[in-house]
């Protein structure tokens, strides 16, 4: 069973009104042309099938959709569900909001930043905080990363890079990186401990 194939059958979640909050601008995506970049291969397509096409809608950056596309896109499986987990965090009482979204892949780009290319993954961050990279060293956002990585399978996302799976997926920690793999699989995921490497492996 394939991610895509459980996306289809999950039924779409209507994001709260009440997760509007007036927050500073995020800088707008560059749209400027890259070569053309074949993913074939990443880890994250390997579970949603190579031929894997997102369908990007516009997502704010508290992860609401809209129709306006400046701020960022994801795939509509995975925006809907980055409404709840983001208006979830909120309602704990933290300042998570959606950092970079989808973005082109060019020929120089890493894995976190093809993944982001699929539509499927996600950074977060926190109005206090944008420089993802310090958001790990920062004992004032502990508790929030700690709740994103522990809640993060309820809305069907993984931790794509936990800190005591460096060894096998071969990139550093990064607490603020998600994807977007359907309920079913990341709560398969959680209960066992696995990182998306382990997952398919298992599948195998």
């Amino acid at each position: 069973m394939t991610a895509e194939s459980e996306a289809t059958e999950s039924e779409s979640v209507e994001p709260s009104e009440s997760s509007e909050v007036s927050e500073e601008p995020l800088e707008v995506e560059s749209e400027s042309e890259s070569t053309e970049v074949d993913l074939t291969g990443l880890a994250l397509l390997e579970l949603w099938g190579e031929d894997f096409t997102p369908d990007l809608v516009g997502v704010n950056n508290v992860g609401v959709a809209q129709a306006d596309e400046t701020l960022g896109t994801l795939d509509s499986s995975a925006a809907t569900h980055l409404a709840d987990f983001i208006a979830a965090a909120r309602a704990e009482g933290y300042n998570t909001v959606r950092s970079t979204a989808y973005q082109k892949a060019t020929a120089d780009s890493t894995d976190e930043a093809l993944e982001h290319a699929t539509g499927l993954a996600v950074d977060l961050a926190d109005t206090n905080q944008w420089i993802l990279s310090e958001l790990a060293g920062d004992e004032t956002f502990a508790d929030e990363l700690a709740w994103w990585a522990e809640n993060a399978a309820e809305y069907g996302f993984i931790l794509r890079y936990p800190e005591d799976k460096e060894d096998i997926t071969g990139v550093e920690y990064m607490p603020y990186h998600f994807v977007y793999v359907g309920t079913t699989i990341a709560q398969e995921m959680a209960e066992n401990d696995w990182c998306l490497e382990e997952y398919l492996e298992n599948q195998g």
